[in-house]
């Protein structure tokens, strides 16, 4: 089970191109690019195909949760020029997300 204590935002950027990727783990990151190497279902896979670029830790999150890891990752997508935002499953998981926060404050008021 993931250590979200060990939480991080990390970004992979083309030095050709300059798009940039967003993405948060738990792991060490040389082990979540080894995994962003061997899929090719994220929208970091055009810019590993590229063969020019590099990534780096931007943020170390102590989270308790994957949706408080998730949150700031979000945060990092819709506040910078990403490629991320072309990829709908960080728009549904962020709705969800959303939704699910309006749900326990709204039903947090209206119960006290």
């Amino acid at each position: 089970m993931p250590d979200y204590y060990k939480g991080k935002i990390y970004k992979i950027v083309c030095n050709i191109t300059g798009d940039t990727y967003y993405g948060s783990t738990t792991q060490l990151l040389k082990n979540r690019m080894k995994g962003h190497r061997y899929s090719h279902d994220t929208n970091s896979t055009s810019i590993l195909k590229r063969g020019d670029y590099y990534s780096e830790i931007i943020e170390y999150c102590s989270c308790e949760s994957k949706n408080e890891l998730d949150g700031i990752e979000y945060q990092y997508i819709d506040f910078n020029n990403c490629i991320n935002s072309q990829h709908g499953r960080w728009r549904r998981d962020m709705m969800r997300l959303i939704h699910t926060k309006w749900s326990i404050l709204y039903l947090g008021l209206r119960f006290k």
